[in-house]
């Protein structure tokens, strides 16, 4: 085509070449952006990765290193690393970060995935790409999977706008698939390099494992044979509900924690003495030329005071505990016995509530129950209808009026008899049953509570307080569970409260906020359980959703007395009261605590002098002949 020099046409056919060759200029200049930026992260991983080949970690501490690398590096909310197993399928986390819980994030059940996924929060895409935007919850999901090593990252970004096509370049993936061949390399000579190393040792803390501990137990105790006027004393060491730590923030954050408190019990070790690792969550101490008495009740004591300080992971602070047995090594025992003897007191340390000490004693050794036995009669339990629930009625101190029922489980065993939780709860916690039970007891409440209401319409004001375990309180689905529950039983939630302990609630942090501010929220009250019994923060009481503290009967016991012990109830009736909070004291046994009670201003009570807990069966008729408080 021909035109002047001059024309529309020339000049329409001249800007668009102009454009075109502007378009092109920018495309080029935005792709050599993108390959310097890559190749600058390209850089920085590989150095990082090739610092980590030198360095004694494990798989999981490598794949959480190199996780942390990417995130800044990547500009990611969430990312986490996993390897596929080469014989069950499915993909075990390594690392994890930016998610919740490491449930979040779990593909364990995922047998085939494709190398490389990419979904976008603005295009509605099918199958894989969609669950895996659904798990990262962000704009942008990157899925890349390397046959090779077995590894896999899942990668999730808000950075670039939605607007924006963030497609995964031909040089994006050659970028993933190198780290995760280079990481898959390094994680191969670890693991061979750890399968080579010293069977003796843990290989998370470096510590001597069970073995190595019954070793040195055996040779301090042939030198004790030759040297009558000291001990070899062994201390047992447990740690307090450290599974609720795994089940609420992931194995990843449980490591870090063993970590830490591996670093504070060797702080309080003596030359000579030797600190092992010889279970998840249980280390034992030995120190020989020791007296058992005092010199191992010092030990133990300063053991447990570097625990209340909390421990930092993180932006996450946890307040933890530990249950601590302390046995002689005997000349004429054997070290797997002398740590068994060590090992009972720890169990008597942790059924007297936990963050304790015990002296071994050989009454520990005294014919009863077997523990398997009796943990599989409580399986048994439900089905038998062995298991039922007695009501102690809660007394106003201004009114006189009942005003709330506490639900107190019973286990009427064929052969022991009756038992109470302490005997038998920790057995349950440990295992599906402590769900299982909770369950059965809000069923119970539940029912109790319309048979009352059927025998007298005046019961349908009366109010239950149920004890709720850590494990079942934390379990995943609990409150919409419970919730459930009381609308299938037409229950209103305001006549339910629930009794939490003091260790769950504040000191060992693992309640989310967000959990009691449901509760309220549904009408149910909150009653902190055990008052005084645990470090609690006074921040974190003030900062929780709790309606109600509940005074351990210890304290109770002893307000008569005066001096000290009254003041201390004083103090505790104050602080309730600044707080805005109700207070109930427990275990009034006798009018002169009651009468201290009065005085102090306490709002409630409840106890043997007060009224006995009383079967269902009886409550009706109980309730009818009393004055109930209604709304409270």
């Amino acid at each position: 085509m021909s035109y002047t020099d001059n024309s529309d046409a020339y000049y329409r056919d001249l800007c668009e070449r102009l454009s075109h060759q502007l378009q092109t200029t920018n495309s080029r200049h935005r792709q050599a952006l993108q390959d310097v930026h890559r190749a600058k992260v390209v850089s920085a991983l590989m150095r990082k990765l090739f610092r980590l080949k030198s360095a004694r970690y494990s798989a999981r501490k490598l794949a959480e290193r190199v996780l942390d690398a990417m995130y800044g590096l990547l500009s990611l909310e969430c990312g986490a690393v996993y390897m596929k197993s080469p014989t069950q399928g499915g993909y075990k986390t390594l690392a994890f970060m930016g998610f919740p819980i490491e449930e979040s994030c779990d593909l364990s059940r995922k047998t085939a995935m494709p190398e490389f996924v990419f979904a976008d929060a603005g295009k509605n895409k099918p199958g894989i790409s969609r669950s895996l935007g659904m798990m990262t919850n962000c704009r942008h999901t990157i899925w890349c999977f390397n046959p090779a090593t077995g590894l896999a990252l899942l990668l999730g970004s808000n950075h670039h706008n939605t607007n924006e096509a963030w497609e995964l370049s031909r040089g994006d993936r050659d970028m993933l698939h190198s780290t995760l061949e280079l990481l898959g390399n390094i994680i191969s000579e670890a693991e061979a390099r750890e399968e080579s190393s010293n069977p003796l040792i843990d290989a998370m803390t470096g510590l001597p494992n069970r073995h190595m501990v019954i070793e040195h137990l055996e040779r301090e105790s042939r030198q004790q044979n030759r040297n009558y006027a000291l001990s070899t004393v062994v201390l047992y060491i447990d740690i307090d509900r450290f599974k609720l730590i795994n089940q609420q923030h992931g194995h990843v954050v449980g490591d870090k924690v063993i970590m830490a408190i591996t670093q504070r019990l060797k702080s309080v070790l003596r030359p000579g003495d030797l600190l092992g690792r010889i279970g998840v969550d249980e280390f034992a101490i030995i120190a020989p030329g020791m007296r058992v008495g005092n010199d191992a009740i010092f030990i133990a004591e300063r053991i447990l005071k570097s625990l209340r300080q909390p421990l930092r992971i993180g932006a996450q602070s946890f307040y933890l505990a530990v249950s601590i047995g302390i046995a002689e090594a005997a000349p004429d025992s054997s070290a797997i016995e002398s740590l068994r003897d060590a090992n009972l007191a720890m169990f008597s340390a942790k059924t007297n509530g936990g963050a304790t000490f015990a002296m071994y004693g050989q009454e520990m050794h005294q014919p009863g129950p077997d523990v398997l036995q009796l943990e599989s009669d409580l399986r048994l339990a439900i089905d038998r209808e062995e298991l039922s629930l007695y009501y102690q009625p809660i007394f106003s101190l201004h009114s006189n009026a009942v005003v709330a029922l506490e639900a107190l489980l019973r286990w009427h065993h064929p052969v022991r008899g009756t038992l109470n939780p302490p005997e038998f709860m920790h057995l349950a916690d440990n295992s599906e049953m402590g769900l299982l039970i909770g369950d059965w007891v809000i069923d119970k409440v539940v029912r109790d509570m319309n048979i009352w209401a059927s025998e007298n319409a005046t019961n349908k004001s009366i109010s239950v307080c149920i004890n709720i375990s850590e494990t079942q309180f934390v379990q995943k689905g609990f409150i919409s569970r419970l919730g459930r529950k009381l609308r299938d039983g037409k229950i209103d939630p305001q006549r339910i409260r629930l009794e939490i302990s003091e260790h769950t609630l504040l000191d060992c942090r693992m309640v989310d906020k967000q959990l009691l501010i449901k509760l309220r929220d549904m009408g149910i009250k909150v009653m902190l359980d055990d008052f005084g019994t645990a470090y609690s923060s006074l921040q974190r009481l003030q900062s929780l959703p709790i309606d109600t503290l509940k005074i351990d009967r210890n304290f109770v016991a002893k307000v008569a007395m005066g001096g000290q012990h009254s003041a201390l109830m004083k103090a505790m009736v104050s602080l309730a009261r600044n707080l805005d909070k109700q207070i109930v004291a427990e275990g009034a046994e006798n009018s002169a605590q009651l009468q201290e009670l009065k005085q102090m201003g306490c709002d409630y009570a409840q106890g043997f002098l007060l009224a006995k807990p009383m079967a269902a069966s009886k409550i009706g008729g109980f309730l009818g002949n009393q004055e109930v408080a209604m709304g409270r």
